[in-house]
């Protein structure tokens, strides 16, 4: 359908901005579904920036508190914190299970929080290992001419602490 002529392509680009111009006021009276969902969208996309944005603002902080961990208890221990992390554990969940978590002391071996486990931990461990088996390891040849690989699993399995 014409609505009219028109000689160049300002004069159209006006003509259209004319017909066409319709505020916020307007678009509410004529078509409020139509603002409705607009709305609705633009809030679901403003949500969503907003969650990408704190999904990297909580890697960053677990990315500095790794690395946190890193320099103040090593590299082992950090890399346990980081995958709680990952998981997504918290940290009170992580102190609800803590009892659960925590391995038996070997006897003789006492808890890490009574006695440190440097060298004179390690060496009555060490100890209580070779006091339970009678002898190294060997893995080159299996009694009775087995596989070495499963003979060796099988007197490690066998030692008990």
């Amino acid at each position: 359908m014409i609505s009219g002529i028109v000689t160049d392509r300002d004069e159209l680009i006006a003509r259209i901005n004319k017909e066409i111009h319709m505020d916020r006021e307007e678009l509410a009276k004529k078509h409020p579904e139509l603002l409705a969902q607009i709305q609705a969208e633009a809030r679901a996309a403003t949500e969503k920036e907003m969650a990408v944005e704190q999904q990297k603002r909580l890697a960053a902080t677990v990315l500095n508190m790794v690395a946190l961990m890193t320099a103040v208890s090593g590299k082992e221990a950090a890399g346990k914190v980081a995958r709680l992390a990952e998981a997504g554990f918290t940290a009170g969940q992580i102190e609800a299970i803590a009892p659960l978590l925590a391995a038996p002391a070997a006897s003789g071996v006492q808890e890490q929080g009574e006695k440190d486990a440097g060298p004179d931990g390690r060496a009555e461990i060490l100890a209580a290992l070779r006091k339970a088996s009678a002898g190294p390891v060997n893995t080159t040849v299996a009694p009775g001419g087995g596989h070495a690989v499963q003979a060796a699993i099988d007197q490690i399995c066998a030692v008990s602490v």
